[in-house]
């Protein structure tokens, strides 16, 4: 398996215009997982370079005490390659002898790579055993050797990321989610590390000169140190909550040490100018280089969000030390991530549902992985951000833009995922079934630290279905179908009772307890739910309305139950077989 850097380019006017005018302007990169047939993803961890993100450090030393610091001749050190800051023959803060103007020769892409992993070594306090080889593709090139990645995902794994992002309202009915992930993928990625292969590709927007981007290979670079150090391919990530959990790690040291990395380009610290690429391959904001899909890319981005503060207070605990320790002890959910106070603290309920559904409706199950993915609190912020992109949002711009006093957007921790109803999660699983007529459906159960956030988690999710073309359907509470003008094609019910919630999704309303037969479709007036009553529910048009959250504070007792109270819903041990959803191999790197 690999790790990646998908260069996504964030423009600044995006942050402008979604605040100020309430449309945005588009954003030039996202990453998509990398598919395999069990939708275990791919070889590849990707990263995204942003314009407006991932560059604003302090102007001082970063360069770590640790470096030796070269002789004035630049000559080799007596230990070699095992001191830090000298790899292969550069010291990192020598001068080459490269014209980059017209491309790189064989020869000098080898020179700037030692000396970038050099840099890199300076910056992290570990030193490199080798380097992998690096080439350097346009992105045509990429596209065409990436797209055989997703040709053989199986039928069944497709109907579950169908059915799952179906749910999620981000990607259509007659739409096929993993065609949305390739397209994504080719895209946006600006380059990868491949850790099984032990490779690193960086992709060129100019087709006729392949022009490289230093602050990505850096990056790059980063995850193939990791790597020699901390074996990325042995951790499991094999649901969406917690493959942005172990990103946050992977993903944020490396994304952090990118960032000081381009502060030394840009302040003009290192010896000479660093190569990088100036985007002529495509105009900045060009809209024909926006993600596919919002709502996917948001999911895949949060750890290269978060995860830079959060190795950064792991950091300031710590020292490198408890950086390196974090790789023995990864955290176990994106909230971890996200409020990096709860690390070591938080856990999340394992809710199990058992499969109530009737002999038309199966169950998808894999025999490797699980048979359910794990959405998260950063997948859920996620969902609510997209509409916001079309043009209707179902939460404000500025509860997930982090903005500065200036209005422009925060450039090293761009999003906050830490929404009004978001807060609170405590769990979640969402399961998929077939009928045997190419027809889906999801059976969705979550948690909540309290039934106020539990209901205005349902407040807003049905801002959302309407927003996507849902209707409620006449005599029923929180049962909806979509008719159609919507690019959605089903019916969907949510049955809540205190602080769990079931989501069920059918081809029709009749179907829905054929799919669950424990949930009840519940008549007009009957919902626990209070209606619009802000008191009960909190206003979701506020922004965050989480500070103590924020500061990692967990004010719950975090407390579990035994009580099946909803039908067919009880906390208790782990389903045993997990499906790995195509929720995120391939990953999100920012530069510039």
């Amino acid at each position: 398996m690999g790790i990646g850097n998908t260069r996504v380019t964030v423009v600044a006017a995006f942050v402008a215009l979604i605040v100020l005018s309430g449309t945005v302007a588009g954003v030039p990169g996202a990453v998509a997982p990398v598919a395999d047939a069990n939708g275990a993803g791919g070889t590849t961890l990707e990263g995204q370079t942003a314009s407006a993100l991932g560059t604003a450090q302090d102007d001082g030393d970063i360069v770590q005490a640790c470096a030796a610091d070269p002789p004035e001749d630049f000559d080799a050190p007596a230990d070699g390659n095992e001191t830090i800051g000298w790899f292969d023959g550069y010291w990192y803060n020598q001068p080459l002898e490269v014209d980059a103007s017209d491309g790189l020769t064989q020869a000098e892409l080898e020179k700037v790579s030692a000396r970038t992993a050099a840099r890199i070594e300076a910056l992290r306090c570990l030193s490199f055993e080798t380097l992998p080889p690096v080439e350097i593709v346009d992105r045509e090139t990429f596209a065409e050797e990436s797209a055989g990645q997703y040709e053989d995902v199986d039928q069944r794994t497709r109907q579950f990321d169908n059915a799952q992002f179906e749910t999620l309202l981000l990607i259509g009915s007659d739409d096929d989610a993993v065609d949305v992930r390739q397209a994504d993928r080719s895209t946006t990625v600006g380059g990868y590390y491949d850790y099984v292969n032990d490779e690193i590709v960086v992709i060129s927007e100019n087709s006729d000169q392949l022009q490289l981007d230093e602050a990505i290979l850096a990056h790059e670079l980063g995850h193939a140190l990791q790597d020699q150090h901390f074996p990325l391919e042995e951790y499991v990530r094999n649901t969406t909550d917690r493959d942005n959990a172990i990103l946050g790690v992977i993903e944020g040291d490396t994304h952090r040490m990118e960032q000081q990395y381009l502060a030394y380009c840009e302040n003009d610290q290192w010896n000479e100018p660093c190569i990088l690429d100036d985007g002529s391959g495509g105009e900045e904001g060009d809209q024909s280089q926006a993600p596919p899909n919002w709502g996917l890319y948001f999911m895949q981005f949060q750890p290269y969000s978060d995860g830079p503060s959060f190795v950064q207070s792991v950091y300031d605990e710590g020292g490198w030390d408890a950086v390196n320790a974090l790789y023995d002890d990864m955290p176990d959910s994106a909230v971890e991530v996200i409020y990096p106070k709860r690390y070591g603290e938080f856990d999340a309920n394992d809710l199990e549902v058992s499969d109530r559904s009737s002999d038309d409706w199966e169950r998808l199950t894999f025999e490797e992985g699980p048979d359910y993915n794990v959405i998260g609190q950063a997948g859920l912020s996620a969902m609510f951000m997209d509409p916001a992109y079309d043009g209707t949002p179902v939460v404000p711009p500025e509860s997930f833009l982090n903005l500065e006093a200036s209005g422009e957007v925060n450039t090293t921790d761009p999003l906050n995922y830490d929404l009004e109803p978001t807060n609170g999660w405590q769990g979640d699983k969402l399961y998929a079934y077939e009928n045997g007529e190419g027809e889906t459906a999801t059976v969705w159960a979550l948690e909540w630290e309290n039934a106020t956030e539990a209901a205005t988690f349902v407040e807003t999710y049905e801002r959302l279905i309407e927003v996507r073309g849902g209707e409620r359907v006449d005599g029923t509470a929180h049962t909806y179908a979509f008719d159609d003008g919507s690019e959605f094609d089903m019916a969907l019910t949510i049955y809540p009772e205190d602080d769990q919630l079931l989501i069920v999704t059918a081809p029709t309303v009749d179907d829905l307890t054929a799919v669950h037969g424990d949930v009840e479709v519940l008549e007009d007036g009957e919902s626990p739910l209070v209606d619009g009553d802000d008191s009960e529910t909190g206003d979701s048009n506020d922004s965050n309305g989480s500070e103590s959250d924020a500061d990692g504070d967990d004010s719950s007792d975090d407390e579990s139950t035994d009580d099946d109270s909803i039908p067919g819903f009880g906390i208790g041990a782990a389903v045993s077989a997990l499906l790995v959803s195509l929720a995120g191999l391939a990953r999100v790197r920012r530069n510039r």
